[in-house]
């Protein structure tokens, strides 16, 4: 009995010593796996972060265009703009980050990408004093998110939050600018000189900033529901000669000119066929405005402009459809009693 009783208390102690063993071996392998899942993460990381590097990086060479953030006292919406602009700037030399007093922009992964497509285009054609990251009427159901990303037009309207100028303009309004209300200001007549501003179809900036220098309530109903762009699009690699004025007007005033007449009613009901351009023809003030309202679009005016208006023209997407809303064929300038 007793050699049988040592048999078993040995057998035990193997197989507890296995055991523990086994236990340590799995301890083992279980950290080995680990560290090894780590790497392969870090490895897919360092890919995906040299792939999305690559797409930043298009811009190859061109003039130093400095960032102006105007930051105000809200510490939370500079720190979330600085990390944006920092994180799709492919160059630090051209694009030194000045930060001044009054912002909130998130921006696209193209925005410097964009701005430095457009800068010889605005260098080169004085009808234009402005290259502007956004569209005022820039919601997800009145652009062509699908495929509109590359698509940039002329406005007659000043639309700001995020733009470029030139120092040769900055001579010409910096001496007066104003103390307060500068935007507006920009907007009157004798500053604009009938000049025009390019603004793309998707925006490129994105304001988050519900305190500040926009009311709750039209923050929540318009700026809110602005589209930010997700895809990266090489506007450097791109011919952008369309946007001089000389091949742009005659095209876009074709386009309008060729678009079907429709009522406000039809656009609405969500039966028009797909793919054809329509438009819809306002001859006053109110009808704009109540189009505009029940279109969703912006319904005010600056100085008789309305928000992304070129010629009096609107141009937005609704179904997937383009629609102009448009002035009659004896629109004669903006008025600037209309506001």
């Amino acid at each position: 009995m007793e050699d049988g009783s040592v048999k078993s208390h040995n057998i035990n102690q193997q197989l507890d010593k296995l055991e523990d063993e086994l236990s340590k071996q799995s301890k083992f392998y279980s950290s080995l796996l680990e560290k090894l899942r780590g790497l392969q993460r870090q490895q897919q990381e360092d890919h995906h972060v040299s792939n999305e590097e690559d797409d930043f990086r298009v811009i190859k060479d061109g003039p130093v265009l400095p960032i102006l953030l105007i930051a105000c006292n809200r510490e939370a919406a500079v720190r979330r703009s600085i990390d944006l602009l920092l994180k799709y700037r492919p160059d630090q030399d051209r694009f030194p980050i000045i930060v001044s007093q009054d912002y909130d922009l998130d921006v696209a992964p193209d925005f410097y990408e964009y701005f430095s497509a457009t800068y010889p285009i605005l260098r080169s054609d004085p009808t234009l004093w402005c290259v502007s990251a956004w569209n005022d009427n820039g919601k997800a159901g009145l652009v062509d998110v699908k495929n509109g990303s590359s698509i940039l037009y002329r406005t007659d309207f000043f639309p700001g939050l995020g733009w470029m100028m030139t120092k040769e303009l900055w001579d010409e309004l910096g001496p007066k600018w104003p103390r307060s209300y500068w935007d507006d200001w920009v907007r009157a007549p004798e500053q604009r000189a009938n000049r025009a501003c390019i603004r793309p179809e998707v925006s490129r900036t994105r304001t988050f900033g519900k305190k500040g220098v926009s009311n709750g309530l039209f923050y929540e109903k318009h700026l809110k529901q602005i589209h930010l762009n997700e895809v990266f699009v090489p506007f450097t690699k791109l011919n952008l000669s369309h946007l001089h004025q000389e091949q742009y007007d005659p095209a876009f005033e074709k386009e309008v000119q060729n678009s079907q007449v429709v009522s406000l009613t039809e656009v609405k009901s969500g039966r028009l066929t797909q793919g054809v351009k329509y438009k819809i023809v306002y001859h006053t003030k109110d009808v704009f405005k109540r189009t505009a309202k029940a279109l969703g679009l912006m319904d005010d005016f600056k100085a008789g402009v309305p928000r992304t208006g070129y010629k009096g023209v609107i141009s937005f997407f609704y179904g997937n459809n383009r629609i102009f809303l448009a002035p009659g064929n004896n629109w004669q300038g903006y008025n600037p009693s209309w506001s």
